[in-house]
């Protein structure tokens, strides 16, 4: 699906909600960075695989489970279309991991929600401590190193976080936490399960699997204001 570019990177026409016009040396991208810690363990001891799957709403593999019918191989070819697709049933339920950050859905300017249509992010990730295989016992810890791009923090992630992720209603229902990066005050998730024909199976309560161990804002210009207004030196 495309994306508007002004959602991405910060241009004088990119939407905010701050009253205080940008200055014109700022083009680049708001960047969010995360430390997350993932509890590998607890959701191993999650004793249904579907359920498993369902949280992230990708198989073992990798495979987004609504297109269960395409191999999930390494060619750049196949990646694309493996990832071409729209929700169109609950296969994939409501409040899974990758359906609450990113809808998906064909959007219009008649939307009940406004910040709908902003919330897009460019996100990237990167492992950190040992493999999980062969040190499960041993107190040792790992998780990710989360970092995104957007044009404005406070319309996408910090909006796709607290809104979506962190709460159980989404949209037009009440589907649950987002299982995987959801976070509450108590640290009890609730969220949706439905079975291999989209349909309901109730709801299921577990611990948040995800731990926020520290993360910080910035603002990455681009190397057009590098080279340009952040490079000029008043004499």
């Amino acid at each position: 699906m495309n994306t508007d570019p002004n959602l991405t990177i910060v241009t004088p026409t990119t939407h905010h909600e701050g009253k205080t016009p940008r200055p014109v040396w700022m083009h680049g991208s708001f960047v969010v960075f995360r430390k997350l810690e993932q509890n590998v363990k607890g959701f191993e001891a999650l004793t249904d695989q579907w359920q498993k799957y369902q949280c992230a709403s990708k198989a073992h593999m990798g495979a987004p489970i609504v297109r269960f019918s395409i191999e999930d191989t390494k060619g750049p070819k196949n990646d694309k279309l493996i990832n071409d697709f729209v929700y169109t049933n609950q296969i994939c339920p409501i409040s899974a991991h990758i359906r609450k950050t990113n809808t998906r859905e064909i959007l219009s300017d008649n939307d009940s929600y406004l910040r709908v249509k902003r919330i897009r992010i460019i996100r990237r990730g990167i492992s950190y401590g040992p493999d999980y295989k062969g040190h499960e016992d041993n107190g040792s810890t790992g998780g990710l190193l989360f970092a995104c791009y957007q044009g404005a923090i406070e319309d996408a992630f910090e909006n796709m976080q607290s809104s979506w992720s962190n709460k159980t209603t989404f949209r037009s229902g009440t589907p649950g936490h987002d299982p995987i990066i959801g976070q509450t005050s108590s640290g009890n998730l609730e969220t949706d399960i439905t079975d291999q024909k989209g349909e309901h199976k109730g709801n299921v309560e577990f611990q948040q699997l995800v731990t926020l161990k520290g993360g910080e804002c910035f603002f990455g210009p681009s190397i057009k204001a590098l080279r340009e207004d952040l490079s000029k030196v008043s004499s």
